[in-house]
């Protein structure tokens, strides 16, 4: 039995010692002043005050810069001076100040080391403008800046362009080309404003001008901006807004979509009227051509005409004089062989002789019946010939 309680008390301790240790420690992470809160009693550690810690020449003022720029709200909350430990630093209107070393006992005079002075940016304050070099450009609303002699990631104030770097959105890479090339037009000036100087992430917020001309403005004006991040009030926000509103109604940038479909049928009615404007002059233009060409062509006939009305109509008396004397030949053929028929066969004697037909007959019967058979052939024949004849005169009378 006591054994088992030896070993419970001894297992509390160590617990207890794990639950110190712990309690005592921290993440590590420090904020833009150089110092952390400590989660067990939200004590705020200062351990290498930064440029921007040492412009605070009061704790009250340091207290505000702690709450500005460190991102553990719970501590935060009932945060005042007497959580502050300056852990030997002090601050530039306090009496203050860090302890002195040891002397020795000893009189001896020892050698003193002098180290080299180290010569830090001064801080950035708010409300006031600096001269800037640009060291890079990362989109439309972010860029790093050297100002003097130390290189300040800035975000720029008031305005949100799309993303063009680990998002790639729509109209984020014309707002970065744009803001890219704007920077290096000429001068550059930051001017501080707002609440803070930092975002929580780090990063400097500050109006940019370039030549005396807000970016901040241009890009809005060219409808590269999608949106506001409004926490606080800024000296240049009216005309930010109104370069959004002028973007808007002029359907620049990502707002070419809220142009209304009827201006561009308009517009597009417009250019197809004046097309068929167009074709129809040309038509016009065509067919008074085309009309002089015919009035031309008959004037040529016209003149023409007389040689050609002659030519035909001596065609014409040609071919009647060609009818009348083909008629009037097949009249006196068709004549001739009637008078022969009725020679040769109506008159029977011709001065008391009988003509040399009659005498052509045989005493024998078949002999005559061939006879007969070749005068009525012969006889038909003539007869159809004569009749084609008269019918094909008459007509060509006619």
């Amino acid at each position: 039995m006591k054994r088992h309680l030896f070993v419970l008390i001894t297992s509390l301790l160590i617990l207890l010692t794990i639950l110190a240790t712990t309690a005592e420690a921290h993440p590590g992470a420090r904020d833009e002043l150089g110092g952390h809160f400590r989660n067990a009693d939200c004590s705020y550690l200062l351990h290498d005050p930064t440029p921007l810690a040492k412009t605070a020449k009061t704790m009250d003022q340091l207290v505000s810069l702690i709450r500005q720029n460190n991102s553990n709200s719970k501590c935060a909350t009932g945060f005042n001076a007497s959580k502050i430990d300056l852990e030997g630093h002090t601050l530039s209107g306090n009496s203050a100040s860090t302890p002195p070393a040891s002397t020795p006992k000893t009189s001896t005079p020892k050698a003193t080391v002098t180290k080299p002075a180290v010569t830090t940016a001064p801080a950035l304050q708010m409300g006031h403008t600096y001269n800037a070099t640009l060291v890079k450009c990362t989109d439309g609303d972010t860029a790093n800046f050297n100002v003097n002699g130390k290189v300040y990631k800035t975000r720029f104030l008031f305005i949100d362009t799309p993303e063009s770097t680990i998002e790639h959105e729509a109209f984020g890479k014309e707002a970065s080309e744009f803001t890219c090339s704007y920077l290096k037009r000429g001068k550059i000036t930051l001017e501080t404003d707002g609440g803070s100087l930092y975002d929580k992430y780090g990063r400097l917020l500050a109006w940019v001008f370039v030549n005396g001309k807000l970016e901040q403005e241009s890009v809005t004006e060219a409808g590269l901006v999608e949106d506001f991040y409004d926490y606080g009030t800024y000296k240049y926000e009216d005309r930010i807004r109104a370069a959004m509103d002028d973007a808007k109604e002029n359907y620049r940038g990502m707002y070419a979509s809220l142009k209304p479909k009827t201006a561009e049928a308009s517009t597009t009615a417009e250019k197809s009227s004046d097309e068929e404007k167009k074709k129809e002059d040309q038509k016009d233009t065509s067919t008074v051509v085309k009309q002089e060409k015919k009035t031309e062509k008959k004037t040529e006939k016209k003149a023409q005409a007389p040689s050609a009305t002659v030519k035909k109509e001596a065609s014409k008396t040609e071919s009647a004089k060609d009818e009348e004397s083909g008629g009037s030949g097949t009249m006196i053929f068709g004549l001739f062989i009637l008078i022969i028929v009725i020679l040769f066969f109506l008159i029977p004697v011709i001065k008391r002789r009988p003509l040399i037909a009659h005498k052509m007959r045989s005493k024998k019967l078949i002999w005559n019946l061939v006879l007969g058979l070749i005068y009525c052939v012969f006889w038909f024949i003539i007869l159809i010939i004569i009749i084609i004849e008269l019918v094909h005169s008459f007509i060509k009378r006619k």
